[in-house]
């Protein structure tokens, strides 16, 4: 009985494939979407990391001035006349990173992305 579990283990199964150049198209199509999803998922990552560091420099920033004006506050002498209206300063120019010399997770994606569409040209 295990002699003949043991052959039927060995004997090869080969299923054919109707249109085997649409479906292996469909394949890498898929995989194309695949990795769209992937390098968006990556940027949209990235996003939420660079939101949630000026996001916490602000709020150092904001910890440090009200400290200050505490300070400000308890040296200046009272006094009866009215405050001063509060002026707004101009927004803060956007932080720049320099491109580091490692490969990121978004740039190997974007090579495997013209990899299968250097392979979707051939196969038209």
């Amino acid at each position: 009985m295990t002699k003949r579990l043991l052959n039927q283990k060995s004997e090869l199964l080969y299923v054919g494939i109707n249109n085997p150049v649409e479906l292996r198209r469909d394949v890498l199509m898929s995989s194309k979407d695949t990795l769209n999803l992937m390098r968006k998922i990556e940027i949209l990552q990235a996003l939420r990391r660079q939101k949630e560091e000026v996001r916490n420099i602000l709020h150092h920033i904001f910890e440090e001035l009200i400290v200050l004006n505490k300070k400000l506050r308890t040296a200046m002498p009272k006094t009866s006349i009215p405050e001063a209206p509060v002026i707004l300063p101009e927004p803060v120019a956007e932080m720049h990173e320099e491109p580091s010399a490692p490969r990121t997770k978004l740039q190997i994606l974007e090579d495997e992305l013209a990899a299968i569409e250097n392979k979707l040209a051939a196969l038209e």
